[in-house]
């Protein structure tokens, strides 16, 4: 993806917001009937940049001041034309990658401290992961059709999903992924649980599709549900061992990876030595050997500070 050439001489963030004033001052230069389409085919794309310009900052507090600015140029956007899947697409992703890059280590952070704190983390967390998986559906159902493959029996379901090909992996994983980790915050709540099978699903859809697809993160996915279930219900231990690997060889520089890896794989199965190894590699890790995915390095350092001072409460 290039930017125009005025743009390339600025600071990521800097870049990022005159992308924003770009898509804005558009609006005022298209005729009418044009409007919606010139504002969701051009500005479209360049909000997608905006995506990328953000995954690439290594300021992580000015990332998570920005995000909700885009999410909403993404809202504007999709009005323009409500059923553009990539524009659907996009918006799972960014609210999915909001509440677990910011929101979840915030539930981290306050969990056994500042309360209220912490369940405004989890009020904005369960808000965002709702709306990223109902855009992340939209994108793969339309309306009319989605509460009925909703409601499928679940092999019907895994014979619907074989309608996809590489061209819908991005939407299945960032609706798997809003959808997941939004089970993941109702843990207790039975009928949301009974849903896992069909995230899983898509999940295992998209790595026959692209199976390095996200820097291995379909992999990792399917690592963390593989250890978060209990044996009895198909939780299996070499199976989320082996899904981590798998991401790793994907790509060993994307280190949250490595800290998804301790905080679900290692606290599931008591390996202490594990889950100290693979935090203490992220927190010396070089955030900078992977430029284009710096603010979730960096996160991720983050994130693996927390948990090494959390290491007694989960051994």
């Amino acid at each position: 993806m290039t930017f125009p050439v005025f743009v390339g001489f600025l600071p990521h963030m800097k870049r990022f917001g005159v992308l924003i004033i770009v898509a804005a001052a558009a609006l005022f230069f298209v005729p009418g009937c044009g409007l919606k389409k010139v504002t969701t085919a051009t500005v479209g794309r360049i909000a997608t940049d905006g995506v990328t310009v953000l995954e690439s900052e290594q300021d992580l507090e000015l990332a998570r001041n920005s995000t909700p600015t885009l999410i909403m140029t993404l809202e504007v956007l999709s009005k323009g034309k409500p059923d553009d899947r990539g524009m659907l697409t996009l918006l799972a992703r960014a609210y999915g990658q909001y509440a677990f890059g910011f929101l979840e280590e915030d539930l981290l952070k306050y969990k056994d401290g500042d309360h209220a704190a912490y369940n405004r983390a989890y009020e904005r967390a369960d808000r965002f992961y709702k709306k990223g998986m109902d855009y992340g559906l939209a994108a793969l159902w339309p309306e009319k059709s989605r509460k009925k493959v909703l409601s499928l029996s679940q092999d019907a379901f895994e014979k619907e999903l074989h309608r996809f090909g590489k061209r819908q992996a991005s939407s299945l994983f960032w609706a798997a992924f809003t959808w997941g980790n939004w089970i993941n915050l109702h843990r207790d709540d039975i009928e949301a649980v009974a849903d896992v099978p069909r995230v899983e699903a898509m999940v295992k859809r998209v790595v026959k599709l692209v199976p390095d697809y996200y820097y291995g993160s379909a992999h990792s996915f399917l690592g963390t549900i593989a250890s978060s279930k209990p044996a009895m219900l198909g939780g299996d231990k070499k199976l989320a061992e082996d899904e981590f690997n798998a991401a790793l060889g994907v790509c060993e520089n994307y280190l949250m990876t490595k800290v998804l890896y301790a905080q679900y794989y290692a606290v599931q199965f008591q390996d202490r030595p594990l889950y100290g190894r693979l935090l203490e590699e992220v927190r010396g890790a070089d955030a900078k050997a992977f430029p284009e995915q710096r603010l979730a390095n960096e996160l991720a350092k983050r994130r693996a500070a927390i948990l090494i001072e959390r290491e007694k409460k989960y051994f």
